[in-house]
């Protein structure tokens, strides 16, 4: 799912870069109702962008979401049978453009398929990581493979989509590969050290560098 970039220049010209950074939920998941506290002690509902029919100013106004306390994913541990996925970005904070690299191996350590991509209008590091992290997960979706474990450097994200930390900056996107884990009969996400995953950050500068 993509914003219609003419239409929000015309709508709200002066936030349209901003709104372009907040990365819209992936379509084969559902959507959800966040649900933010407010200081009264009631609950105001925030809107993903697939599910806005009319203006899109109060959604952008409301980013800054923490998920519902009571909402737990529970994840069931990979084996060692269990093919592998390393995700990793590359970021250029002054053009906020980033290379995005995940690259998936049979438990052998054969690699089984590698991608790379650009991303436009990233606000952070953390958030092109997680994006790198969700586009893997889709691909092994499509691959049909029924165990996974998801490796990442990055220690916040993978705290975070484990439960084990709040992120509220990349809350969508987590959300996004909770959702979509439950295609798997096993899944993990592991965090691993940048020694181990230079294949994956190398791809992701290179996809980066050549654009």
């Amino acid at each position: 799912m993509k914003w219609n970039k003419k239409r929000i220049e015309e709508l709200l010209p002066l936030v349209a870069e901003e709104i372009q950074m907040i990365h819209p939920g992936n379509q084969a998941t559902e959507d959800i109702y966040v649900w933010q506290p407010l200081q009264t002690g009631k609950r105001q509902i925030c809107l993903p962008p697939s599910g806005v029919s009319s203006t899109i100013l109060p959604w952008t106004q409301s980013t800054n979401v923490l998920p519902h306390p009571k909402r737990k994913h529970q994840f069931r541990s990979a084996t060692g049978d269990t093919p592998t996925c390393k995700s990793n970005a590359a970021y250029d904070a002054q053009s906020r453009r980033a290379g995005l690299a995940w690259i998936i191996n049979k438990p052998s350590g054969r690699m089984i398929h590698q991608e790379s991509r650009i991303q436009n209008f990233v606000p952070s590091p953390l958030v092109a990581e997680a994006l790198a992290l969700r586009a893997g997960l889709i691909d092994a979706v499509k691959l049909e493979l029924p165990k996974l474990q998801m490796l990442s450097d990055n220690s916040t994200l993978v705290r975070a989509i484990n439960n084990d930390a709040q992120a509220k900056e990349i809350f969508g996107i987590i959300n996004d590969i909770q959702q979509i884990s439950s295609a798997f009969v096993e899944i993990s996400f592991t965090h691993i050290s940048r020694s181990l995953n230079e294949d994956a950050d190398r791809l992701a500068k290179l996809s980066l560098s050549d654009s």
